[in-house]
């Protein structure tokens, strides 16, 4: 137990903390403790922008979670292997573009070499065109590793082709990987649950209760319902990544061969990187660690050799770092920390990179990305039927944009697909499945709209609150006014004369470095949500621009890099709801068993639809 001078020092660290509207039984944006050396203050453990060290009791509550988090994963590894081997049974016409790139594949598998493009074994006799031309080869060159390793077992078609395959499988792994890794950041900061013992900053608002009895069982209650609070966060971690891991769209490009499924890896590795900065920024911590340097580059290497779509979350990295620079202008020393990192991750991807894409400037008259020479080739080798699709494609026919959005069949097909679209795009769910995924999607964006709201108008609000906390109960003691706290007096002469050893002054200018820390949340979080909707809106805007132009192509795979982002704004936005009704244990358990319905719901459907969709098709 606490003494009383420690236990009046708790108090006021805790009361002297700002409000956040974003975090269940909290008062502030710290860890799920409460602890006031965790808040604005990097700890040791923060110096490396890593979360701090569990206590002993946090390791029970934890171990579970580990437990947990290895049987999902085993789980999850058998069931895209189940899906796996049930493309097997299937023809790779099944599969767009499938047999188009394992013709790259098979090209590198033999000849120990990449393909110019030009290549008859390469050319896709229908368009005329390779995708050997482009420098985005990183998933043949690993499908062709994968069957060489397959030679030395069997020789067998079929175990090449799963060999050839399993890039795509293993690539949606690593991707469910980082993104459960990245919701632990955003959900899970810290795993430090709150002590009985420890009172919190609202205990100071029970101050007016003056028997003992009274006051231990509010703080037992409030005790309570934080940490079922605490497991509505662990809720949301696998709400998140469930809602990744279980699109039945990813599951699909997990079971054939594409460059789709290295692109979403990739994107989610970047992902990964950027949450992990942005909370050690937000948290006054060193936001660019080397480790979360060198996973945004890595990333971006996977992004720029896999497919053009996720390009965006490169633009995406570019600009939260250009905004740390300029919220951090005024320190040298960070700023310098931070170039240096940069120019690391900038020469990481040169090498990782760069080397495709001057390979194919010298083989194909500087066309860097390969699109012109493809052009050609379709002019050039293309059958009769294809260079009359090309010629009508909407900017050709000379319709607008808004035409092809509105009054084509792109939005549809596009929305229906990045659900699920299975057979070359034949084989679609049932209605009402879609409105299950797209209503669950818009309650998740009306929740984030509401969130951006509270963080965006509430935070005087909040601030208003802090101030309130302060604020205290003035009795009378003859001529002399005096603040009561619990069983503390303090004059208010002292407090005038702004006394810096008086406890309630030393409150005061905790509550001033709360806010000053709360403006800085602030502002990370703006910055990085709408960098967030901006890696939503960047690949659509690439597929829209590409289907008006070159290829119409209403796919839902083209845009399928967005997930990542997009199941966090649909997550943040669900937490903001489920606070908004859990007011009490009752709702607060409510609030809990809604969130794992939510998630047993999205995989019990991913099986559904495997078993009486994908099957049959």
């Amino acid at each position: 137990m606490l003494s009383k001078h420690e236990k009046k020092s708790e108090v006021f660290a805790q009361s002297g903390k700002a409000d956040e509207p974003g975090k269940f039984g909290e008062s502030d944006e710290c860890s799920e403790s409460g602890k006031p050396s965790e808040c604005g203050k990097p700890s040791e453990s923060g110096k490396s922008g890593k979360p701090g060290k569990p206590s002993k009791s946090s390791k029970p509550g934890k171990s579970i979670f580990c437990l947990t988090t290895a049987l999902f994963f085993v789980a999850y590894a058998i069931f895209q292997i189940v899906w796996l081997l049930a493309g097997l049974q299937k023809s790779v016409h099944y599969f767009p573009d499938e047999l188009a790139r394992l013709q790259v594949v098979d090209f590198i598998f033999s000849n120990g070499a990449l393909p110019t493009g030009l290549e008859p074994e390469v050319r896709i006799s229908l368009w005329g065109s390779s995708y050997g031309v482009q420098p985005t080869q990183l998933a043949a060159i690993a499908a062709a590793l994968f069957k060489r390793i397959a030679t030395i077992f069997t020789s067998d078609a079929t175990v090449l082709l799963a060999a050839a395959r399993l890039v795509s499988t293993v690539s949606i792994f690593i991707a469910v990987v980082f993104v459960h890794k990245a919701a632990k950041l955003v959900f899970l900061r810290d795993w430090l649950p709150v002590d009985v013992t420890k009172p919190t900053a609202s205990v100071s608002l029970i101050k007016n209760t003056t028997k003992p009895s009274k006051i231990s069982q509010s703080i037992k209650t409030m005790t309570a319902n934080k940490r079922i609070a605490h497991k509505i966060n662990v809720a949301l971690v696998w709400l998140m990544t469930v809602t990744f891991a279980f699109l039945p769209q990813v599951l699909h490009i997990s079971s054939y061969f594409n460059n789709d499924a290295l692109s979403l890896a990739g994107a989610a590795i970047v992902f990964y990187g950027l949450v992990r900065a942005w909370q050690n920024d937000r948290n006054n911590l060193t936001a660019w660690s080397l480790s979360g340097v060198i996973c945004v580059a890595v990333g971006s290497v996977i992004i720029l050799l896999a497919y053009y779509n996720a390009y965006g979350w490169l633009l995406v990295a570019l600009a939260l770092v250009i905004f740390m620079l300029i919220r951090h202008r005024r320190e040298p020393r960070y700023c310098h920390r931070l170039l240096k990192l940069f120019v690391l991750a900038l020469a990481i991807i040169i090498v990782g990179a760069g080397g495709f894409f001057v390979r194919n400037a010298l083989l194909h008259n500087g066309d860097i990305i390969g699109m012109s020479t493809a052009a050609k080739m379709v002019e050039q080798y293309a059958e009769e039927p294809v260079r009359a699709l090309n010629n009508s494609v909407p900017m050709v026919r000379g319709s607008s944009l808004l035409g092809m959005l509105r009054d084509g069949n792109w939005v549809p097909s596009t929305l229906k697909s990045f659900v699920a679209g299975f057979s070359g795009m034949s084989v679609f769910l049932p209605g009402p499945m879609y409105l299950i995924y797209y209503g669950g999607a818009l309650v998740g964006v009306i929740g984030f709209g509401t969130y951006i709201g509270k963080r965006l108008f509430g935070h005087k609000l909040g601030h208003k609150k802090t101030r309130q906390i302060m604020q205290q109960k003035e009795v009378s003691d003859g001529n002399n006014s005096v603040l009561k706290h619990d069983d503390a007096f303090f004059s208010t002469e002292s407090i005038k004369r702004n006394d810096k050893h008086n406890p309630v002054c030393q409150a005061d200018w905790l509550n001033k470095d709360a806010i000053k820390q709360s403006n800085t949340a602030l502002a990370c979080d703006v910055a990085f949500y709408c960098c967030m909707l901006a890696a939503i809106c960047l690949p659509i805007m690439l597929s829209v621009y590409y289907s008006y132009t070159s290829d119409y192509q209403a796919q839902g795979r083209y845009i399928i890099t967005c997930l990542p982002a997009l199941a966090l704004i649909l997550c943040m936005g669900y937490k903001c709801l489920l606070q908004s009704i859990a007011k009490n244990s009752a709702r607060l358990l409510l609030a809990f068993i809604v969130c794992i319905s939510i998630s047993i719901c999205y995989a019990v459907l991913s099986i559904g639809i495997y078993l009486f969709v994908f099957l049959p098709s």
